[in-house]
């Protein structure tokens, strides 16, 4: 995790959307472990989907359509290529914020959460009310990731205690606190409604650094990637089956709660369902 001492090692974010896009297929159409009303199939291919993209992208590319690169001086020159570089980094950490959440609206579509949770709000919100009200217990490293993403909401000039409504999100943990602030973050991201600051404008007037911005970004990708796996552990089956392992050749006992709760953590050893 970047730019964060933590506890708990996680995956990178790539591997994060890989694994739990592996857990999805293999739920839904090897183990039928989750119990979805009446399952939109072509639904899941698409939560499948933006999730692929989501672990996919690497890289972005930005074209400049001129340059005076030739006039300018070492130090100017050397300024737009930094200035650039954290261009591609905010294009590249933004598109990936955007096709893991449009994989989290997918999902909230394909479960029905317009039916479950009656009103005119955004998925966001149904999902947090809806999660409220489940008995779910998490791994800690779920609540650290939240420590982290409320701290990083709190200090930055745009959010904070501005927020009314998402504010108390980011005083203490609830199991809606982390899609909560996330979908505040995603708003202003993919709507332009939040400050980039340069690479060198340093915490003024209490503003986040442009490299902790970055890793806020990042922060809100986790917490929109762990609501989905808390989502998806409302509706697991009783259902305790097998895999089976390319290594061995053998079938293996498979925890899909377990699996499900730990999937982002590096630490852990993963079931050899990637193949699926």
């Amino acid at each position: 995790m970047e730019d964060h001492k933590a506890k708990y090692k996680f995956t990178s974010a790539s591997d994060h959307a890989y694994n739990l896009k592996c857990c999805i297929q293999f739920g839904c159409f090897e183990g039928q472990y989750f119990e979805f009303a009446g399952v939109d199939t072509q639904g899941v291919l698409e939560v499948l989907s933006w999730l692929e993209l989501s672990a996919d992208i690497s890289d972005v590319e930005i074209s400049p359509r001129y340059s005076n690169s030739v006039q300018w001086c070492s130090g100017a020159y050397e300024y737009e290529k930094l200035h650039k570089s954290h261009y591609k980094k905010f294009a590249f950490k933004i598109s990936r914020l955007v096709f893991v959440w449009s994989a989290f609206e997918q999902l909230c579509e394909t479960i029905g959460i317009d039916s479950i949770v009656p009103g005119n709000e955004g998925p966001g919100v149904k999902v947090g009310k809806f999660l409220q009200q489940k008995d779910i217990t998490v791994h800690p490293s779920f609540i650290e990731m939240w420590r982290h993403l409320s701290d990083l909401y709190l200090k930055h000039e745009d959010f904070g205690k501005k927020k009314i409504k998402i504010y108390p999100f980011a005083e203490s943990w609830d199991v809606a606190s982390l899609i909560n602030l996330a979908r505040d973050v995603r708003n202003k991201a993919a709507h332009g409604g939040s400050s980039l600051r340069s690479p060198e404008d340093y915490s003024f007037g209490g503003e986040l650094p442009s490299k902790c911005y970055l890793c806020f970004i990042d922060a809100a990708v986790r917490a929109v990637l762990l609501t989905m796996q808390m989502l998806l552990s409302t509706f697991l089956s009783k259902k305790v089956g097998e895999y089976y392992c390319s290594y061995s050749g053998e079938g293996r006992a498979l925890d899909m709660s377990q699996y499900l709760n730990t999937l982002h953590l590096a630490q852990t050893e993963h079931p050899d369902i990637m193949h699926w």
